[in-house]
């Protein structure tokens, strides 16, 4: 009754809440989960966070999979709790598990973010390791120091790396993005190396 009263043609919040909290009392998880969204959403009744994440939590329990992504999203977004990246990881794999595609695509979007968040790690791991916040500048008839960090346009770690190893900083302090590899005797580039 309370979905009739909420997403009808002739809207009564009020009895859509009041209908949803009756079937709580039949202990029935669709009526927790959506009393958790009326509290959450102020529905028919005061926005509650805190209220709302303890009844979704409930129907989570009953193995309601709307209600495992609701806890998900609460944990990740610290509504009604304390944000946990960790727990809501876990309640978006048990939604997933059960079907809810909502919480599978939830879990690929984390995945992507977490791959890129490695990447920029790998990259970091690399700067510490060798030191580096600095390169050569390229400027076309000289190789010299660079003032500016090893940093492309795009603000990723600029440098060619063989087995993890920096070889060439590239595109540093030239307006033509010269690479070192295209440098040729003929400018003086061993002697500069010498120096």
């Amino acid at each position: 009754m309370g979905n009739f009263f909420q997403f009808g043609v002739d809207k009564h919040y009020n009895r859509a809440f009041y209908y949803y909290d009756l079937s709580t009392k039949g202990g029935f998880s669709f009526g927790l989960n959506m009393l958790g969204y009326c509290y959450s959403e102020g529905i028919g009744t005061f926005i509650d966070k805190r209220r709302a994440f303890n009844l979704y939590f409930k129907a989570a329990n009953m193995d309601n999979i709307i209600a495992q992504y609701n806890v998900a999203v609460c944990f990740d977004e610290g509504f009604g709790t304390n944000k946990d990246f960790t727990k809501a990881k876990e309640w978006y794999k048990k939604s997933a598990n059960k079907g809810y595609d909502r919480a599978r695509k939830k879990l690929d979007e984390l995945s992507i973010l977490k791959s890129e968040e490695e990447e920029i790690e790998t990259q970091q791991q690399i700067i510490q390791h060798w030191n580096l916040n600095r390169g050569l500048s390229l400027d076309g008839s000289s190789i010299q120091p660079s003032k500016e960090p090893v940093l492309g346009e795009d603000g990723e770690l600029d440098i060619n790396v063989y087995k993890g190893e920096p070889i060439v900083y590239t595109n540093i302090n030239d307006p033509d993005k010269s690479n070192l590899l295209s440098f040729n005797n003929k400018i003086g580039f061993n002697e500069a190396l010498k120096q």
